[in-house]
C-alpha cells in the first residue's frame, strides 16, 4: 500500500506540474485569441459602444476560437486527472487508516482478554474483583487527604 501511495503522491506532484504549465498556455492562448477578435474588429472600439459590450464580444470570440477551446480543454483534463489521483490517494489512506484501527481493535481485545494472574484452583474472578478493590481503595486513600478534627490541630 505504501509503495502505491508513494506512487500517487508522485504523479500528483507531476500532474500539478502539468497543470500549471497547462493554465500558463490558456493564459497565451487567451490572450492570442483576444488580440485576434480585436484586429478582426479594427479595434477594441469595433467590439463594441462600452465595455460591457466589447467583454461580451471577446467571450463570444473565445468561444469560437479553436486554439483557446484546446487550451481551455487541456486544462480541464489536467484538473479531471488531478481530482481523480487526488482522491485514488485518499481510498488508500482510508484503507490503511482502516487497517490501523483494525490493528488497534486486536491489541484492545488482547489487553482485555489478559488472563487472571490469581492463584490456580481459586475462584480467579473473585480473586480479581478483590484485587480491584483493594487497588481503588488504596488509590482514594492515597488521592483524598484524611479529615482533620480541631484536635489534630491544637493537641493537648
Amino acid at each position: 500500500m505504501d509503495e502505491g501511495m508513494a506512487r500517487l503522491r508522485r504523479e500528483l506532484v507531476t500532474s500539478g506540474q502539468a497543470c500549471r504549465a497547462a493554465a500558463e498556455r490558456l493564459v497565451v492562448a487567451k490572450a492570442l485569441a483576444e488580440q485576434r477578435a480585436i484586429d478582426a474588429a479594427g479595434g477594441a472600439k469595433g467590439l463594441g459602444a462600452n465595455e460591457d459590450e466589447r467583454k461580451r464580444a471577446l467571450v463570444l470570440a473565445l468561444a469560437a476560437d479553436p486554439g483557446y477551446q484546446a487550451a481551455a480543454a487541456a486544462v480541464r483534463q489536467c484538473e479531471s486527472h488531478v481530482a481523480r489521483v487526488e482522491a485514488e490517494l485518499e481510498i488508500l489512506r482510508d484503507r490503511r487508516r482502516a487497517e490501523e484501527w483494525a490493528i488497534r481493535q486486536r491489541l484492545a481485545d488482547a489487553l482485555l482478554g489478559v488472563p487472571s494472574d490469581g492463584p490456580a484452583g481459586d475462584d480467579r474472578a473473585a480473586w480479581d474483583d478483590a484485587m480491584d478493590e483493594r487497588l481503588t481503595t488504596a488509590t482514594i486513600r492515597r488521592n483524598v487527604p484524611e479529615p482533620v478534627g480541631i484536635d489534630d490541630l491544637f493537641p493537648s
